[in-house]
C-alpha cells in the first residue's frame, strides 16, 4: 500500500505559491485568539453607555405617560408630579433620582449628537463656499505622492 505523502507532489501547469500568511486567508489557517484590550473597553464603554441612554428614554416615556395620565384624570401637573413624589417609598425616591439622572444623560447624548451633526454640516457648507473640498485636497496629496515614488 503506497501512502500519498511519501510520493513526489504533482502541481498543475499554472499554480501560484501561497506563504503561511494567505493560507491563512484561503484556507482558515490555525484558530488565533487576538484580544484587543481597547477594543474590548471601547465595547464595554459603549454598551454601560447605550444602557443607560435606552433607561433614559425608557424612563422618560414612562415618566411622561403617568403624567398624561395624571393630567387627564382632573390634576395639575405640579399636583401630579407631587402626589407621585409623596406617595413613594425611600427605594423608589432613589429609583426616581436614578431614573431622572438616566433621562439627563439620554438628553445630553442627544444633544451632543444634534451639536455635532449641525457642526458637521457646518464645515462641509463652509468648506463649500470656501471651494475648498478635504477629500480632493488628500486625493491630490496621494496621487502627488504616488507620482514621486
Amino acid at each position: 500500500m503506497e501512502f500519498t505523502y511519501q510520493s513526489t507532489m504533482q502541481l498543475p501547469a499554472s499554480y501560484a505559491v501561497l506563504s503561511e500568511d494567505e493560507m491563512v486567508y484561503t484556507v482558515g489557517g490555525a484558530f488565533e485568539l487576538n484580544i484587543d484590550r481597547a477594543a474590548v473597553a471601547q465595547f464595554v464603554t459603549n454598551v454601560i453607555s447605550n444602557s443607560i441612554r435606552l433607561a433614559g428614554q425608557y424612563t422618560f416615556q414612562m415618566a411622561f405617560d403617568g403624567l398624561t395620565n395624571m393630567r387627564n384624570d382632573g390634576l395639575t401637573i405640579p399636583g401630579a408630579v407631587h402626589h407621585y413624589w409623596s406617595n413613594q417609598t425611600t427605594v423608589g425616591k432613589v429609583g426616581t433620582v436614578v431614573g431622572a439622572a438616566c433621562v439627563g444623560y439620554a438628553v445630553y447624548i442627544q444633544a451632543v449628537t444634534l451639536f455635532n451633526t449641525f457642526l458637521s454640516i457646518y464645515n462641509d457648507m463652509r468648506d463649500i463656499y470656501n471651494g475648498t473640498n478635504t477629500q480632493t485636497e488628500t486625493a491630490t496629496t496621494a496621487n502627488a505622492a504616488l507620482a514621486s515614488a
